[in-house]
């Protein structure tokens, strides 16, 4: 069996996420890494804030790992959803460098196999690989009982570029499947686990949620429906407490 580029467990992605943050902010002019990419996942990855809902991975796994205090479980809720969102955007990053710049140290250092050792697109797992880029995705709050997703175009058509929002030329439109729940209850794991969903063909795209939902957590997945009407990738799992 093949040696997963992501560590199984906690502690094992943050030691991954240590040495390969600074690799890639180190490497990436060579590598040709997108500077809009490379700036959000220094953001999940370091942001010093005192509000546990913005802040960095390091600053979260200092909480969570002090495993007592008022703040640990907050810490634990939020370092879900920035696992998630780090591995997510590393793995666009690792789809996005050309093959021919990568080295054997690079290789070594994210744990990426090359072509010749079984190289695949990192993926979640649940994604229909149909020729649609990767979705890039986040929820944020967005005023008294409502969120507002954020869906980041792939770029590559006239009028394009990473840093912007919108439809893809090949797509028809977005949905967002989610699972509203407590944060001590199970994140869903797939569509199968979602109970509600938003058709969304404008972006930003606001969420509003009755005002007996505030203070639980909104997570689910973005799916892609590519034109005609063909069902296409899956993004990771995206999360959000919903503001009261």
């Amino acid at each position: 069996m093949s040696q997963p580029v992501y560590p199984t467990t906690y502690d094992g992605r943050n030691h991954y996420y240590t040495v390969v943050v600074p690799y890639l902010d180190a490497n990436a002019s060579r590598l040709t890494i997108d500077p809009a990419d490379l700036s959000n996942l220094n953001m999940l990855y370091n942001n010093n804030t005192t509000d546990i809902g913005t802040m960095g991975w390091i600053q979260l796994w200092v909480i969570y790992s002090d495993k007592k205090g008022a703040r640990y479980t907050a810490a634990k809720d939020e370092l879900l959803g920035r696992d998630s969102a780090i591995r997510h955007l590393l793995s666009v990053i690792y789809n996005n460098i050309p093959q021919r710049k990568w080295s054997k140290a690079d290789r070594d250092t994210t744990g990426r196999k090359g072509p010749n050792t079984g190289h695949k697109p990192q993926t979640t797992g649940t994604e229909k690989t149909v020729g649609t880029a990767a979705v890039v995705a986040d929820l944020e709050p967005e005023g008294k009982d409502a969120l507002i997703l954020h869906i980041k175009q792939a770029g590559g058509q006239k009028g394009t570029s990473r840093k912007k929002e919108g439809k893809e030329k090949n797509v028809r439109e977005y949905v967002f499947h989610y699972l509203i729940h407590k944060a001590t209850e199970a994140y869903p794991t797939d569509l199968n686990n979602c109970t509600f969903h938003e058709i969304v063909t404008r972006l930003p795209h606001k969420i509003n949620f009755p005002p007996s939902q505030a203070g639980m957590r909104c997570s689910g997945f973005v799916q892609v429906i590519e034109k005609p009407a063909k069902a296409g990738i899956i993004g990771q799992m995206i999360t959000a407490i919903i503001p009261g």
